[in-house]
């Protein structure tokens, strides 16, 4: 929220450099080819940028603008030898922007878009969502882009908006769905053939989903904006499991991650601490109480050795 975004040192924790940006840094990070790709805003702000520093030598190198908020983290991709970063701008769409140039290649309006898209195959597959203040008569979609040239390949309505990246798993495409900004029982997950948006698989959990999902073989984990983790079998298409995190009120946006080094899923609930999940039974392994934490949106960061947290207040913790 100070317009920075932080480097620190893992041993230490001490701070080694920061980068001005000058707006709030809302989106995840990404790091290509030693540049660091940084995203500004939150909905209030408009005319937000996406920052390419040099990593080695901490310096602006360039910076695209687009006309709404780029709160979805940059993604890179590569095909047919041509590579591409996506920038998602709210109201203002998607953007395919050359990464040496910072200018675009492409742009797509279908929606407003807060969330990162997914790049497979030749394929760009976003979610839309209604904003704040949204008139009912608009509509949410499930859209897929041809790669190179923005072309709409498919788009199919979904039940509710979805704000949160969509997951492949073997030829489907599956979307989170879920209200945010109005009172509704709609929650779910709907999958679409990649190919031709032909809807082949749904979830109705009648909560919203308010996760990023996450795809490890044949199963998809999200999580509702209660703070449910469920586990859900795409081959069967029924629900495995459902563990409730203790939470106070407010709207969960924590999304679990995956340790193979300890084969167990790990979660940052918004105000209950820290859980490792085993992910076959959903039976809690352990759990770390975090008494400093207020307030965790973000998924944790992890490696074979560490657990990161980071809450929205800026209080860090690395676990062992």
């Amino acid at each position: 929220m100070d317009g920075r975004e932080h480097e620190f040192d893992v041993a230490s924790g001490n701070e080694l450099r920061t980068f001005y940006v000058g707006t709030p840094v809302t989106p995840e990070l990404m790091i290509d080819d030693g540049v660091l790709f940084v995203g500004e805003g939150t909905h209030e702000t408009h005319s937000a940028r996406i920052y390419a520093f040099d990593l080695k030598s901490g310096r602006l190198r360039n910076a695209y603008a687009t006309k709404g908020h780029t709160e979805g983290q940059p993604v890179m991709a590569t095909f047919a030898d041509e590579k591409l970063m996506f920038v998602v701008s709210g109201s203002d769409g998607i953007h395919a922007v050359d990464p040496t140039t910072m200018l675009a290649k492409w742009k797509a309006n279908d929606g407003h878009i807060d969330s990162s898209v997914r790049v497979h195959n030749g394929r760009v597959f976003a979610g839309t969502g209604r904003e704040k203040g949204d008139s009912e008569k608009n509509r949410s979609y499930a859209v897929a882009y041809e790669f190179q040239s923005g072309k709409i390949l498919w788009k199919m309505e979904l039940p509710a908006s979805s704000w949160m990246t969509p997951v492949v798993w073997r030829e489907q495409v599956c979307f989170v769905y879920g209200e945010v900004y109005f009172e509704s029982g709609l929650g779910g997950i709907q999958c679409f053939r990649q190919d031709t948006g032909a809807p082949t698989a749904a979830f109705n959990l009648a909560i919203p989903q308010t996760t990023i999902p996450l795809v490890i073989g044949d199963s998809l984990f999200t999580t509702d904006s209660k703070g449910t983790l469920c586990s859900l079998d795409l081959l069967a298409r029924e629900v495995r499991w459902c563990y409730k995190v203790t939470q106070k009120a407010g709207v969960n946006f924590s999304s679990p991650v995956y340790s193979p080094e300890r084969d167990l899923l790990v979660y940052a609930s918004m105000s209950d601490g820290l859980y490792f999940i085993d992910r076959a039974s959903g039976q809690v392994a352990a759990h770390a109480l975090l008494p400093e934490h207020k307030n965790i949106y973000a998924p944790v960061a992890v490696d074979d050795q560490h657990v990161l947290v980071a809450d929205i207040k800026g209080q860090l913790t690395l676990f062992r």
